[in-house]
């Protein structure tokens, strides 16, 4: 006791800090998880983050954040660093279809645990995802039960899953209900309140405009709004708006948005919980199992922003 008296009294007086690399080289792990996310300033991803990071702490685990602004090329940087940092695994929201940066990750059979956004390429990794399409018909499906004929539609980019999925939603809608689907009527943003502005715009110009518009996510709803309170409009009487994701700022907005919950946090913490099983694994020599996908459900968030339009012409 006498000498793990001083030895903890050396510790506070030099202000000691035991040397993580050395640790990890002899423990084989570094306690560390890169995440890779497209974009930090979305509160989508800010609680997805806030999910993963939980379940990780518990555990002892610290997380390693990084930014890619959805760049493929900023991202397979991220990737190649984290690596000879010597991760023990990696949560990445994919910011694109590309997925050669992965390889040497799933050749290390380093768990590789996709959320939110998996490259349609890549099929050989464990991916935590919504249920996009089912969100984007229900959107879609909405604003039809509201006697809506001419539908809108700003999507993500068609690179991206959660984009590409979203659209095929908003279009398996209209033609289940015999409605065309209409390609003036959709406009590609790119997930960013800038392109929802713009696009809402250009959808408002059209010589019969939509009387209805289903936007993809919460940044590019946002964006529309601003157009649509620019230009002396209101919702839901001039135009109809459902969006996609919840975000802290629809609490304040009048009316309250209409929009298609995603389980945001719940997200991160599966991806979370899924990577920590495929590390036990790997760390006890078990065979490796085959990836496995998870998908989890979106909700109806009923606002005020869609109202029923009784009169149609055209």
């Amino acid at each position: 006791e006498h000498l793990r008296w001083r030895v903890a009294r050396a510790i506070e007086e030099l202000g000691y800090q035991p040397n993580a690399v050395a640790k990890s080289l002899r423990n084989r792990q570094t306690k560390m998880v890169g995440v890779l996310i497209s974009d930090i300033s979305n509160p989508f991803f800010a609680s997805v983050v806030r999910g993963i990071e939980d379940v990780l702490s518990q555990k002892g685990f610290t997380v390693v954040l990084c930014n890619t602004d959805t760049d493929p090329r900023k991202e397979a940087q991220y990737v190649s660093e984290l690596l000879q940092r010597r991760i023990d695994g990696l949560i990445v929201s994919a910011a694109s279809s590309e997925s050669e940066h992965f390889l040497p990750v799933i050749k290390q059979k380093l768990p590789l645990v996709f959320v939110n956004r998996v490259p349609t390429t890549l099929d050989s990794a464990d991916a935590v995802l919504t249920n996009n399409v089912k969100g984007a018909y229900m959107a879609t499906e909405h604003l039809i039960s509201l006697q809506h004929r001419r539908i809108g539609a700003i999507v993500g980019p068609q690179d991206v899953i959660t984009g590409k999925e979203r659209l095929e939603g908003y279009c398996n809608a209209l033609s289940d209900h015999a409605l065309t689907v209409r390609s003036d009527y959709i406009k590609e943003g790119d997930f960013r309140r800038e392109s929802g502005y713009e696009l809402l715009g250009e959808l408002l110009d059209l010589p019969a405009p939509p009387t209805a518009v289903f936007v993809a996510n919460n940044q590019m709803t946002l964006g529309a709004l601003e157009k649509i309170q620019e230009l002396g409009l209101s919702v839901p009487r001039d135009i109809s708006l459902i969006g996609f994701d919840f975000s802290d700022w629809m609490r304040v907005v009048r009316p309250r948005i209409t929009t298609i919950v995603q389980p945001s946090y719940q997200l991160g913490q599966v991806a979370a919980e899924l990577l920590l099983k495929r590390h036990s694994e790997k760390r006890s020599g078990s065979a490796h199992a085959k990836p496995k996908v998870i998908k989890l459900e979106p909700k109806f968030l009923r606002g005020g922003s869609t109202s029923g339009v009784f009169s149609y012409e055209g």
